[in-house]
């Protein structure tokens, strides 16, 4: 017989690892996926939330310049300079934003003590600085040497003044973007771990699902080598996943089959506990067939 000293293909190895990395590749891009949508939610929800606080500022503002009552004169407020100086006493500002008055077009006011100082950024007042004579609420985005801003510009003007002012509420949208960051990268640290996590355990299924075929695979080699007194050892589990069961099938009908309920043995009475029991003759040499006769009772014969 011919034989061959070429090694067994080894594709278990190969088999495995096409698995898990594809379900890592799965993973990958489910983890992608959810944090791609969610990055882009938050996003739009520090946009939408930053310009809901640019519209509360705005009408507080108008509220206030209406009908609010100047605390100098104890009337309504007539000058725009003294309108912006309780309204930057009044607001409460997050870390990312700033109040700036605007007098005559020039940033003269601002908050104390405000984390965020956008009056010392040229560029910024030079932006907003000629939006802030206008009659109109004006708002939008600017990107400058220091940062991206977002801005709100609300005018102000009264009758018999000839005085303008106007309020400008910015925010630092490269800071509320930093936050969002360290957001994500918290969830990325998250799903590295479940990605590592769910790889390991992938593994290890796959290890426990391969191994019959690794088995099966080896005692073919062997039996390939000649070595015909390799077996192959038949392993049967009740369901799938489940535990193997060792036990050889069973010789009889039942092969293949799992089997049943175990029975109680039914005890056989013997044959001689009846008078009347039947014994076989053993069969002619003829070839006649088996005939059985009842035992007779002994006669009594009188002494």
């Amino acid at each position: 017989m011919p034989t061959s000293n070429a090694p067994a293909p080894q594709g278990r190895g190969s088999i495995r690892w096409h698995l898990i990395l594809g379900v890592m590749a799965l993973l990958l891009v489910v983890l992608g996926l959810v944090g791609g949508t969610l990055y882009t939610l938050l996003r739009g929800q520090t946009d939408a939330r930053v310009a809901s606080e640019f519209a509360r500022v705005a009408d507080e503002f108008e509220v206030l310049a209406t009908k609010g009552i100047d605390p100098a004169t104890g009337g309504p407020f007539t000058d725009p300079e003294a309108l912006l100086r309780v309204t930057l006493e009044r607001t409460v500002l997050a870390p990312t934003e700033d109040v700036i008055g605007f007098v005559d077009g020039t940033a003269s006011l601002e908050v104390a003590g405000a984390p965020l100082k956008a009056r010392q950024d040229p560029q910024l007042v030079e932006v907003v600085g000629p939006l802030s004579v206008g009659a109109s609420v004006v708002d939008g985005v600017v990107r400058t040497d220091q940062r991206e801003y977002r801005y709100l510009v609300a005018p102000v003007r009264f009758d018999g003044s000839a005085r303008s002012g106007a309020l400008v509420v910015v925010a630092d949208m490269d800071a509320e973007r930093r936050l969002l960051n360290q957001m994500m990268q918290g969830y990325l640290w998250i799903a590295l771990a479940t990605l590592v996590a769910s790889s390991v355990i992938v593994a290890l299924w796959m290890r426990h699902l391969l191994r019959p075929i690794a088995e099966l695979r080896d005692t073919a080699a062997r039996i390939s080598e000649e070595d015909l007194s390799e077996r192959v050892v038949v392993r049967r589990g009740r369901r799938a996943g489940g535990p193997d069961d060792h036990r050889q099938p069973d010789a009889g009908p039942h092969r293949g089959r799992s089997p049943g309920p175990a029975r109680p043995a039914r005890r056989r009475r013997p044959r001689t506990a009846h008078p009347d029991h039947r014994r076989a003759r053993p069969p002619r040499a003829d070839g006649q067939r088996l005939t059985r006769r009842r035992a007779r009772r002994p006669r009594h014969r009188p002494g």
